[in-house]
């Protein structure tokens, strides 16, 4: 799918959470094909220093959010309002479709297919985490859900809005990252935590447990709503389902691709912690949670660079990707937090304290993995790029078995030390097959070969 004539200035992307804020008119340059490659690598660069602010302060304002909120209200309600806030997540994750990575690959379409094609990713993402969502919620743990007053259809209501509403969040990201507006995606991140705040202190109009759910889900559920609004304004978005593109079919393909390779990719994340969970005692379980928590908030840099590279790798004509330039900038910074957790492990004793020694014993093991990480995350931008549906599915198939199958072994006999070695064996691993493969489709390419689709 080509790019149109002119590229805009500034940048887009965040992560999930994230209200939305007016903008100034968006600034164009003359496409200049010669120079398109620097062009590419100047927004990679620029567009991955927002996203990496955006992810920290997201992680800030969130862990911010729970300790406060652990410190004013009963454990009870944290705990019940937690889980149906992971819940929000989990539901997320399964009713993605692969629709964020496929639109930020086919979202430069030209004379307005670019936004038709927004539009049909929008409502499947909405009717499949509307479904996802009551699906979910008539299943879920009775004790959680009573926290939203029980199975009612008020209950089933809310939950259901605020899940559409964050999936459309991930949609309204990537619609930004195509119009390279980043500063408002940063803004909204901002915003969303120093808004819901303050509002800890007040008097909860409901109960404790949904009054906290609706803090932490309710922010950036909303935000998603409203940036979908503001997007005509900010973007230049025009929404529509005709005339109908004809990029759609391989749209979709590529969509259901890389809905197979992120259930793959993100197996590891999901289910290693489940493995932890019902194999060791409740304190080590503690550990490793504090320890996990830590190493995914920065695990997400090299995924959203990965991201920033799918968007700007494929609006270019000659469909060269800047890998080099994104695995620069995602492995300096993981090799940069590895590096610091193995020096200041310790800090982790000293916040939470003695008894949390083992967590600062794995630490360092679990964020080496994020140099291999970093190499995996931006091979697979650049398959995905390419239209290379085998790599895609092999280095992904390989990452979720290569952590998975040694922790089911490890797990069991040296609990979160085997985990640890799993979860950094796994990543070790993956990195070799993704560099293989990387090598191989640049030895096997023909030179200005474009792209494919799946």
């Amino acid at each position: 799918m080509d790019d149109d004539d002119s590229v805009t200035e500034e940048p887009p992307y965040g992560a999930a959470f994230v209200p939305m804020a007016i903008a100034d008119e968006l600034v164009t340059v003359p496409f200049e094909p010669a120079g398109e490659m620097s062009g590419a690598r100047g927004n990679l660069v620029r567009g991955s220093a927002y996203s990496v602010v955006g992810l920290v302060l997201t992680g800030l304002s969130g862990a911010l959010f729970w300790l406060v909120a652990a410190r004013l209200y009963p454990s009870v309600a944290v705990g019940r309002a937690s889980a149906l806030f992971t819940s929000v997540l989990l539901v997320n994750f399964l009713s993605n479709l692969g629709l964020p990575v496929a639109l930020a690959r086919f979202g430069h379409g030209p004379d307005g297919d670019g936004d038709v094609v927004f539009t049909w990713a929008l409502v499947a993402m909405i009717v499949a985490s509307a479904v996802a969502a009551v699906v979910f919620f008539l299943v879920v743990d009775p004790h959680a859900v009573a926290a939203v007053g029980g199975r009612s259809g008020a209950a089933i209501a809310l939950f259901t809005a605020l899940v559409v509403g964050t999936s459309m969040t991930l949609l309204v990201d990537v619609r930004l990252m195509l119009a390279r507006e980043w500063r408002f995606v940063l803004l909204r991140m901002a915003a969303v935590g120093v808004v819901r705040l303050p509002l800890l202190w007040a008097r909860p109009p409901v109960a404790d447990a949904l009054w906290l759910f609706v803090l932490a889900a309710g922010f950036p559920a909303v935000s998603g709503a409203v940036g979908l609004f503001a997007l005509r304004r900010v973007a230049g978005a025009r929404f529509g389902l005709r005339p109908r593109p004809s990029a759609l079919g391989a749209f979709a393909r590529f969509a259901a691709v890389n809905y197979v390779a992120t259930l793959a990719v993100d197996a590891a994340r999901f289910v290693l912690p489940v493995m932890v969970l019902v194999t060791v005692p409740a304190s080590a379980n503690a550990s490793f949670y504090v320890a996990w928590s830590v190493a995914m908030l920065i695990f997400l840099a090299p995924a959203t660079i990965g991201q920033v590279l799918l968007v700007e790798a494929s609006r270019t004509s000659t469909r060269r990707s800047p890998i080099l330039a994104a695995g620069s900038i995602s492995v300096g910074l993981m090799a940069t937090a590895s590096i610091g957790a193995w020096v200041r492990a310790d800090v982790i004793t000293s916040l939470f304290g003695a008894g949390y020694r083992p967590a600062a014993e794995i630490l360092p093991r679990l964020m080496a993995a994020g140099v291999p990480w970093a190499i995996t995350s931006v091979t697979v931008a650049d398959a995905r790029v390419r239209g290379d549906t085998r790599s895609t599915l092999g280095i992904t198939g390989t990452l979720g078995l290569a952590v998975l199958v040694p922790a089911a072994i490890l797990v069991p006999e040296h609990g979160i030390r085997g985990a640890a070695d799993a979860w950094l064996g796994g990543h070790l691993v993956t990195a070799g097959v993704s560099a293989v493969l990387l090598i191989r489709s640049r030895v096997n390419r023909p030179a200005g070969a474009g792209a494919s689709v799946p």
